[in-house]
């Protein structure tokens, strides 16, 4: 089971993804893969101004669920898909207390977290 720490950095992920822009541009990442775009680019998919999203993506690497490395004049930012793991891991550990029955539907969710 996780920590108090854990669910303090865990409450920080769900924070950053309880804004609609953020959960849209985490959603962007999270179909860019590993390769991650450049921020003009999750501008661009998002039909938004770049300088309306840059407290976002701030706000989304600060949680820890999104890096930014820069390439050249571009800073491309990704999913840290082990975050996003953990964090689906913290929503469903005590799924159903022992009782596999009761989240039959959560099945693949929790396969797929784990």
């Amino acid at each position: 089971m996780s920590d108090s720490r854990d669910l303090e950095d865990h409450a920080l992920a769900f924070a950053a993804l309880s804004h609609v822009t953020r959960l849209k541009t985490f959603r962007v990442l999270m179909a860019a893969g590993d390769e991650g775009l450049a921020a003009g680019l999750i501008a661009e998919r998002l039909e938004m101004e770049p300088n309306f999203l840059t407290n976002h993506l701030v706000a989304l690497t600060r949680s820890g669920l999104v890096s930014s490395r820069r390439e050249g004049r571009k800073v491309i930012y990704k999913v840290e898909n082990e975050a996003v793991r953990d964090l689906m891991v913290t929503l469903v550990e005590t799924c159903c207390d022992g009782r596999p029955d009761m989240c039959a539907s959560l099945s693949p969710i929790i396969e797929c977290a784990r």
